[in-house]
């Protein structure tokens, strides 16, 4: 939608989780590109979008749950530090049988990791950071597997007795 409403946007540097920048422009061009979201660009840019596209985005190879994204060059860094005037985060992992520290790397040290990059931009104008929210509508005593074994009562009991046990 950026590209869209703001054509004149100078440059989004897109972070991918990919193991080098090569990777990731592939990456960009097979699962990002080739979406609906683009086909208002398609059709008004037709054969002319792909270079549209890549004189504003940049795809960089990197992961959220590594400091400064995991991104090894400096001079690349340096330059994201001193041209990135908006940071956007909506990296998350919503996956609920996720390894926890996979989880935690990605939507709490991800996030952390965001706001200490940002801290670097000198021309850091905005940090917007999106959170994912699952909708799914619960009746009582079903869980996310949906499973009706749930027993809330035994449930209490148990952190009754543990409270017990800390007092």
């Amino acid at each position: 939608k950026i590209l869209r409403v703001q054509p004149n946007v100078k440059r989004i540097y897109l972070l991918l989780r990919a193991s080098d920048n090569e990777s990731a422009t592939q990456r960009f061009c097979h699962e990002v590109i080739r979406q609906d979201l683009f086909n208002v660009l398609r059709k008004s840019l037709g054969a002319n979008l792909e270079s549209f596209i890549f004189e504003r985005v940049t795809p960089i190879a990197g992961d959220i749950s590594d400091e400064n994204f995991g991104i090894k060059d400096s001079i690349l860094r340096e330059e994201m530090w001193n041209e990135v005037d908006i940071v956007l985060n909506s990296a998350a992992t919503t996956n609920f049988d996720e390894r926890y520290d996979i989880a935690s790397g990605i939507n709490t040290y991800g996030a952390l990791h965001v706001l200490n990059f940002a801290k670097k931009c000198i021309k850091l104008k905005a940090l917007v950071h999106v959170r994912h929210i699952l909708e799914s509508q619960f009746n009582m005593e079903e869980t996310l597997n949906r499973t009706s074994g749930l027993d809330i009562n035994a449930e209490k009991e148990l952190v009754e007795e543990y409270l017990d046990k800390l007092r």
